[in-house]
Parts: structure tokens; C-alpha cells; sequence
């Protein structure tokens, strides 16, 4: 099979200049998967003309070389001793992945980053990507960052970041309510799968020529390092499974993968051809060429779910099992107990291959698509958007056409008190009156520092409110490209300072449907009390001394 990669995309330049540091680890124990993830997003960010860093620990199984190969500077932090591993101890479950404590962890990238002279300025984006690592650390750090990103698969412990990436289908922003910051955003599900471009090169040739029949060329990936030499028991069963007489094998692992001489003794000694690759880097282009994978049920099965790729998984870890449940759930994966498995596993994808064929490769205009490689774009796009400053103006006769399209926006529609569309003409109207009559009604637009507007929140006096008396009630609505950025809750904390700050802070209430559960969320992460409800509607008052935390980190 052959096909013609696309040329490599031009340097855009959007984050020319930006400083990213990437604290993230590999060793036998952890794997290569997060160091290699970050890997992906850091090539796509050094083609946005970044300069990219790696800060990583000097486990047994590292990867600073790989990194340093990859053209990256690499900062290394000293092997853990049996001293510092016995300080590691904490509530979390990964804690003793770090091998020393999180404090400690803290003071040596800082001296680190201090002696390769990044503290001269404050950090733009600083990636962390390690299940031992959370907010004690992340605190420390904050500082000495304008944004922070956590890459995380587990919604087990509390994080202090601007911005967190989770790629697991399955997993809902909800699952992180109560772990974050009233004002980060959460980017959740396989759209944002940190995938190198390779796979959005391969995946239009690849979801071509795969089709349902049997196996010629079968794929053992099971990560780069395979501690427990699985690559090898499932060697070991294939003379027990029906597959063609001229199936071949490939199995790929990482160059330091411990069982990498042993398994190409044992691959030269099968009665079919196999081949056993390491530190290869063109993994899309072999997947493409298999017609059946034995891979992991970590970050790589979205690899084969991006190219169409049938795949038999194995679990290799207990923070796979959700992830593996959702993939088979969705009908992308078949699900192996163990090695022994495998001919047991070969028999059901014959009787399911149709049925996996059809969920692998759905037509391109599919809502509901899970994947099209284009994660690292999503990212890089966001990690530019946020070192934008966010301001607030005061709406004028010029947004007219504007906030109407907002307005009439069937989303926004289904969410407001009245659903029916807006007429022009009753628009006009409407904000005429508004704009004439700031002692009654204040509306703002919250826009980036280049203009791009992204939302309006509009004040509206009431004398008679209940309680106190004299208040504003808020409304609001975000551009529909926005949603889903959280910038619901940046707007309505900019909102509220801009009228605190014209006219003294006074009470603002607010109203939502009972069903509307984005916005009840939203209110009550940002200081707002529910207090009543009637009519299918619920109540929210903000007082004077709870002005939020801005939208803005302090660094910006």
C-alpha cells in the first residue's frame, strides 16, 4: 500500500516566541505514554514557532535521550534514592511514581529551570503531565507561569490550572466538578487526542483500504517498554489461532524495552513471518498496512481508532480499565482478559469485523465522529487564545447585527425564558432603548485583545427586587463558536467587576431554568447563592463582598 503524505503544515507563527515547559516522566514502572504524548503536542507547538522544554526525572527507563534526539532540551532531575522515594508517600494512588515528595519535586525543577535562566520572565504555558503531581505542586509552580495545563486520565485528585486535557472517551467535565478552579476550562473526550500528524496524514488512505476479511498482517503494540513481556506470550499463542497460513506479524516497542533481544529470538523462530521493530517513527504508516491490532488500552488505541484499525486490547494497568470499558462499549475494541485470550479474541473479531468496520469508519460528515487527528490543533489553538488578555466594553449601535445572530442562535433560543426567534425590527428596538437608558440597563461585550468579540452580559435594574430592594439581574449569552470554553463564567466575572466598577457594588441577581444545569454550575462556582425558585425557574444572588476571581490569571 502506498500513499502520498501531505506536505508538513507551514509555521503559522500564532505562538512565536511563547515559552512551554513540559514536567512529565517515563521509567519501566510509568511507561513512555506520557512522555510521548507530550512529545506529540510539543512538535505541534514548535511548528506554531514555540520554544518547547522537557523537565523529566531520572528514572530507570527514562527518555531524555529520545527527547534531546527530538530536538528538545531536555532538564534533568536526579534519580530518586531509597531516601527520597520513602518522602513520596501521599494520599495519591500514584504518588510513589514521583520518587520523591511533590515539595521536593517542586524546588528541583525550579533550580532546574533557574539555572537554564527560564525564571528570568514568567513561563507561558507550563505542561504537567504525571498522575503524582497535583495541586500541592501545581501551586508552587503558579508563580512562575502565566497558564497552566494538566494532561490528566483519572479525575482522582484536586489540580490548580488554567486549563485541563482529558482524552478519554467516557470521561465528562463533570467528572472533574469539584477538582478545579471555578474558571478553567476543561477539554474532554478523543476530539482532543494528542495524536502527531502522521495519523491525520494516513487517515484518509487507511479508512480506505480497510475492510472486513481475514487478517493478513497482524500488529503487536503494546506500548514502548511492555515490563511483563506480553509481546512475547502472545507470540506464544498464535500457533492456536485460525488465521491465514500467510498472515504476518510485526511487533513494535520502544528501543529500551527490556525483553527487545529475547523477542526477535523468538520472532526468527515462528513458522510465519514476523518482524519485530523498535524506536520506529512511523507508526502511522504500519498501522495503516495491519488489518488487526494487539494494542494497549491506553492513549495509542486512539492511533488505531484514528486510522480505522481493528483492535484486540489488553489492559496493562487498572487506569485503563474505564477507558477499554468505553472503547468496547462504543464498539471499537474487543476486549482480551490476558494472552490466552488471544485465539478465543481472533474467533469474535471474524464474527464482528463487519459490525467493527462500520463503528471504525463512519461517514466523514458524522456528528457524532469521535476522532479526525486534529487534537493538537484544538490544543495549540486554545494555549494561543488564553495568553490573549480578555477585556470588556460597553456594547454600542455597531454590535446591532451581532448580538442578534447571538440572540437568534437555536442553542441560546432553547435556553432562554422566551424560545421564539427575535424579529430585526424588535431588536433594534430593544437595544435602542438599552443603549438610551444606562441608569436602567448596562451591556457589555467581553472581546481577546484583538477584537474578537465572545460573548455579551447585560444588567438590568431592579428597584423592586426582592429582599433588600434595589439590585441588577444579569443575562447572558456567548458566541456560538465559544461554547464549550468555559468562557461562560470569564464573562460573568468581567461582567460583574465592569458594573462594580461603574456604578459601586450593589446586589446582581440571576435567573436560569431549572434544567439548565451548564449555568447553574457556572453561578454557583462563581460565588452566586441559589435562594429561590418558581415557575420552572431558579434564583441566584451575588452580594457586594463576593466579587469573583477575575477572568485573568495574575501573571497575564
Amino acid at each position: 500500500m502506498s500513499v502520498t503524505a501531505p506536505p508538513a503544515p507551514a509555521p503559522t507563527g500564532s505562538l512565536a516566541g511563547r515559552r512551554i515547559v513540559f514536567r512529565c516522566d517515563a521509567s519501566q514502572r510509568i511507561g513512555s505514554g506520557h512522555v510521548m504524548r507530550c512529545l506529540t503536542l510539543a512538535g505541534h507547538l514548535r511548528q506554531q514557532q514555540a520554544e518547547c522544554l522537557f523537565v523529566c526525572r531520572e528514572h530507570p527507563g527514562h527518555l531524555l535521550a529520545l527527547i534531546r534526539a527530538r530536538g528538545f532540551v531536555a532538564l534533568a532531575l536526579p534519580a530518586p534514592t531509597e531516601h527520597t522515594a520513602a518522602g513520596a508517600c501521599s494520599a495519591l494512588a500514584h504518588a510513589d511514581w514521583l520518587g520523591v515528595a511533590q515539595e521536593q519535586d517542586a524546588q528541583e525543577c525550579l533550580a532546574a529551570l533557574q539555572a537554564a535562566a527560564m525564571l528570568t520572565a514568567p513561563i507561558d504555558w507550563l505542561v504537567v503531565d504525571h498522575y503524582a503531581l497535583d495541586q500541592i505542586w501545581e501551586r508552587l509552580l503558579r508563580p512562575y507561569c502565566r497558564r497552566l495545563l494538566v494532561i490528566d486520565d483519572l479525575a482522582d485528585r484536586a489540580h490548580d490550572c488554567d486549563l485541563l486535557l482529558d482524552q478519554n472517551l467516557g470521561r465528562t467535565p463533570a467528572d472533574y466538578a469539584t477538582q478545579l478552579p471555578a474558571l478553567a476550562i476543561r477539554l474532554i473526550g478523543p476530539r482532543y487526542a494528542l495524536l502527531r500528524e502522521e495519523f491525520a496524514a494516513w487517515r484518509g488512505a487507511s479508512l480506505a483500504r480497510h475492510r472486513s476479511h481475514p487478517p493478513e498482517h497482524l500488529l503487536i503494540a503494546l506500548g514502548g517498554v511492555d515490563q511483563d513481556n506480553l509481546s512475547g506470550q502472545l507470540l506464544a499463542q498464535l500457533e492456536h489461532c485460525a488465521l491465514p497460513a500467510t498472515c504476518r506479524v510485526t511487533v513494535v516497542l520502544g528501543r529500551n524495552a527490556p525483553h527487545l533481544a529475547a523477542l526477535r529470538r523468538q520472532a526468527s523462530q515462528l513458522a510465519r513471518p514476523c518482524q519485530v521493530l523498535a524506536g520506529i517513527d512511523n507508526m502511522a504508516e504500519v498501522l495503516a498496512s495491519c488489518d488487526l491490532a494487539l494494542g494497549a488500552a491506553g492513549g495509542s488505541a486512539w492511533e488505531r481508532v484514528a486510522l480505522g484499525v481493528p483492535t484486540l486490547l489488553l489492559i496493562l494497568a487498572d487506569n485503563q480499565r474505564d477507558g477499554a470499558a468505553a472503547l468496547v462499549e462504543h464498539g471499537l475494541a474487543i476486549a482480551l482478559t490476558g494472552p490466552e485470550q488471544l485465539a478465543d479474541g481472533i474467533a469474535t473479531y471474524a464474527r464482528q469485523a463487519a459490525q467493527l468496520q462500520q463503528k471504525l469508519n463512519p461517514p466523514p460528515n458524522d456528528d457524532n465522529l469521535l476522532i479526525d487527528a486534529q487534537g493538537c490543533r484544538r490544543i495549540g489553538q486554545r494555549l494561543h487564545a488564553l495568553l490573549q488578555p480578555l477585556t470588556i466594553r460597553t456594547a454600542n449601535a455597531a454590535d446591532e447585527a451581532l448580538l442578534l445572530a447571538w440572540a437568534n442562535d437555536p442553542q441560546t433560543r432553547a435556553n432562554a425564558f422566551n424560545p421564539r426567534p427575535i424579529a430585526a425590527a424588535e431588536h433594534h428596538g430593544w437595544l435602542q432603548r438599552v443603549l438610551a437608558e444606562p441608569a436602567r440597563h448596562r451591556l457589555f461585550i467581553l472581546q481577546h485583545a484583538d477584537g474578537q468579540a465572545l460573548g455579551q452580559i447585560r444588567f438590568d435594574r431592579r428597584p423592586d427586587a426582592p429582599g433588600n430592594g434595589d439590585a441588577w439581574e444579569l443575562s447572558y449569552a456567548l458566541a456560538p463558536a465559544t461554547r464549550g470554553q468555559s468562557l461562560g463564567a470569564r464573562l460573568i466575572a468581567a461582567g460583574c467587576e465592569a458594573q462594580w466598577q461603574a456604578l459601586g457594588p450593589q446586589r446582581i441577581l440571576a435567573r436560569t431554568l431549572a434544567d439548565n444545569q451548564t449555568s447553574r454550575q457556572t453561578l454557583s462556582s462563581l460565588g452566586f447563592s441559589e435562594t429561590q425558585g418558581e415557575d420552572g425557574h431558579r434564583h441566584f444572588v451575588l452580594l457586594p463582598d463576593r466579587l469573583p476571581k477575575r477572568p485573568d490569571h495574575e501573571n497575564s
